[in-house]
C-alpha cells in the first residue's frame, strides 16, 4: 500500500472517536517510509552499537545515501528558472473554397510583473533549500509533502510561506477518481513530557470543508480545536483547498527501493567475511591425546595456562591442529563485484570506488550520467507538475487575493538545469559559434550558459551596454563634426 484512497463521504466520518483507529490504518505506509529512511541514514544500525557499547560494528556501505545525495544534487542542485510563456493564438482569416487558407497569430505580452512577484516569493522562502529538502524526502521515501501557509510580519503585512513536511508523520488522502484529487490530509505529532512522562498525541485533520486538531493526553481526548474558527485558516482553505502539495516518485517508490535486496546481500557478504576472519582470529584448537580435566581446579589451572602462555602441554603421542574456516577469497570477490556492479547499474550511477578516469569534457560527464539522467527525467515530469499545478497555483491564488491582481498560474513555466561540472572555455566556444551561425536567438544562447542566473536580466544589461556604447560613439562623432566646423569658421 503506497496511497490512501477514500470517498469524501467516508472521510467525513472521521472524528475524535475513530481518528486514532484511522491513523493505525495509515501506519503501514508510514512504517515503510520510516524503514526506507533508516536505510538511507543507517541510524538504527549505528545507534544500537553505540548504545550497547559494542565495538564490533556491523559493516555496511551507504549506497542509498550516496545515490540520493548525488541524484538530488544533479537534478535540483542548480536554482530553478521561472519564466512566463507567450500566449499565442492562431486564427484562420480566409476560408474561401479554392483559395489557400490564411492564418494570423496573435501574441499576448509576457506578464513580467507576475514573474517578478513570483520569483520574489520564491527567494523570500529560500526556495533552493526547500527544493533540495523536498527532493531528498521524495527520493528516500517515495513521496514528499510541502505546506502552504501565510504569516503576518512586524509591519502587519501578510507573507506567503511554504516549507517541507516530514513524510514519515503525515499522509495526503485522495479520492477514487481518475484525477486522484487530494481530498484530505492527516498528520501526527507525539510529545512526551520529560518531567511527568505524560504522552501527548496531536492529530491535525484537514478536508475540503473541515480543519480540526485533536489532542489526546495519555489516550484520552483532552482538546478538540476547530481551526476554521481562525479567519486566516478559513480564507486559506477557501482559496487553495488542501494547503499541501505532494511531490512523488514514479509509483511512489524510493530511488533505491528496487536494489535494497542486492544492497543487503552485499552487506551480508561483507559482514560474513568479516566474521570469518574474526572466527579464524579466535580459532579453536583441536587436541588429540589430551584428557579432559578431572576436576574444577584442574580446569582452572589449564585455563590460566592458556591465558598466560597460550599453550597446552601434551604427552609425546598428542597431536595439535587449528580448526579454522577455509575461505575462497576469489569466489567471494567475484560475487561481491557482480553485486556492486548490478547495484550501481540499476541506480544509473558510476561506482565511486572504481571510477578512476578523469572527466575531460562536459560530453564525457553527460555520457557517464546517462543512466541517472534518464531516471531523473521521469521524476522531473511529476516534479514539474507539482511545482506548477501544485505550488504555483496555490501561491498565485494567495497572491491575487493579497494584491487584487488576476495573475494566471498557467502562463508560468519552469526550467530545470542539470548540475554538472562546467567549463567556461567550452561554454564560450559554444556561445561564439552559435551567435555566428545565427541559428538560434541570443536568449536561447544565454539560457545555455551555466554562469548566467537570469537570462532576461543579462540580455537587458547587454542591450543597455550596447545602447550606451552607441551613444558614446555618436557623441564622439558629433563632437568631432562640431570641432571641425569650429575650425573652419576660424
Amino acid at each position: 500500500m503506497s496511497e490512501i484512497i477514500m470517498t469524501p463521504q467516508a472521510l467525513n466520518r472521521v472524528n475524535e472517536t475513530n481518528i486514532r483507529a484511522f491513523w493505525r490504518n495509515v501506519a503501514p505506509i508510514l512504517q515503510k517510509r520510516e524503514a526506507l529512511f533508516n536505510e538511507y541514514t543507517k541510524k538504527d544500525c549505528v545507534a544500537d552499537a553505540l548504545l550497547s557499547h559494542n565495538n564490533d560494528y556491523k559493516v555496511y556501505t551507504p549506497i542509498p545515501q550516496y545515490a540520493v545525495d548525488i541524484a538530488t544534487g544533479y537534478f535540483i542542485g542548480k536554482p530553478c528558472k521561472y519564466y512566463s510563456r507567450t500566449d499565442t493564438t492562431v486564427e484562420k482569416v480566409d476560408t474561401a473554397v479554392g483559395k489557400k487558407a490564411i492564418f494570423k497569430t496573435t501574441d499576448k505580452p509576457i506578464n513580467e510583473n507576475y514573474v517578478n512577484a513570483y520569483v520574489a516569493i520564491m527567494r523570500e522562502n529560500h526556495e533552493d533549500e526547500v527544493n533540495i529538502n523536498i527532493t531528498q524526502n521524495a527520493m528516500i521515501c517515495g513521496t514528499a509533502y510541502e505546506r502552504i501557509y501565510t504569516v503576518r510580519d512586524g509591519d502587519n503585512k501578510t507573507r506567503i510561506r511554504f516549507k517541507p513536511l516530514n513524510p514519515r508523520s503525515c499522509v495526503l488522502i485522495k479520492d477514487a477518481t481518475l484525477e486522484a484529487n487530494p481530498i484530505g490530509f492527516i498528520s501526527h505529532e507525539c510529545i512526551t513530557d520529560w518531567e511527568t512522562g505524560q504522552r501527548t498525541d496531536t492529530f491535525e485533520f484537514i478536508t475540503q470543508n473541515r480543519w480540526d486538531k485533536f489532542v489526546f493526553e495519555d489516550n484520552s481526548l483532552s482538546n478538540r480545536v476547530n481551526m476554521l474558527a481562525d479567519a486566516p485558516n478559513a480564507a486559506l482553505l477557501k482559496l487553495v483547498g488542501i494547503p499541501v502539495v505532494e511531490y512523488s516518485m514514479p509509483y511512489h517508490m524510493s530511488l533505491f527501493e528496487n536494489v535494497l535486496s542486492q544492497i543487503k546481500s552485499r552487506d551480508y557478504l561483507y559482514n560474513n567475511l568479516k566474521n570469518t576472519f574474526k572466527y579464524n582470529d579466535e580459532a579453536i584448537m583441536v587436541l588429540t591425546g589430551f584428557l579432559r580435566p578431572s576436576s574444577k581446579e584442574e580446569e582452572r589451572e589449564r585455563k590460566a595456562s592458556l591465558e598466560e602462555f597460550k599453550t597446552l602441554y601434551l604427552d609425546d603421542t598428542g597431536k595439535v591442529e587449528w580448526l579454522i574456516k577455509k575461505v575462497d577469497i576469489g569466489a567471494i570477490q567475484n560475487f561481491f563485484e557482480d553485486l556492486t556492479n548490478d547495484i550501481y547499474a540499476s541506480l544509473g550511477l558510476k561506482n565511486p570506488v572504481r571510477t578512476g578516469e578523469a572527466y575531460q569534457n562536459l560530453s564525457a560527464v553527460r555520457l557517464h550520467n546517462y543512466g541517472l539522467d534518464n531516471k531523473i527525467l521521469i521524476f522531473e515530469r511529476g516534479y514539474e507538475r507539482s511545482l506548477l499545478e501544485g505550488r504555483a497555483k496555490k501561491i498565485t491564488a494567495l497572491l491575487n487575493a493579497l494584491t487584487g491582481e488576476k495573475y494566471n498560474w498557467e502562463t508560468l513555466d519552469v526550467n530545470f538545469e542539470r548540475n554538472t561540472p562546467s567549463s567556461l572555455i567550452e561554454e564560450a566556444q559554444f556561445a561564439s559559434q552559435m551567435a555566428a551561425s545565427g541559428v538560434i536567438s541570443d536568449a536561447d544562447i544565454v539560457d545555455r550558459l551555466t554562469f548566467i542566473e537570469n537570462t532576461d536580466a543579462a540580455i537587458r544589461r547587454k542591450q543597455a551596454q550596447d545602447a550606451e556604447a552607441a551613444k558614446t560613439i555618436t557623441d564622439i562623432i558629433d563632437n568631432g563634426k562640431q570641432n571641425h566646423k569650429d575650425t573652419l569658421n576660424e
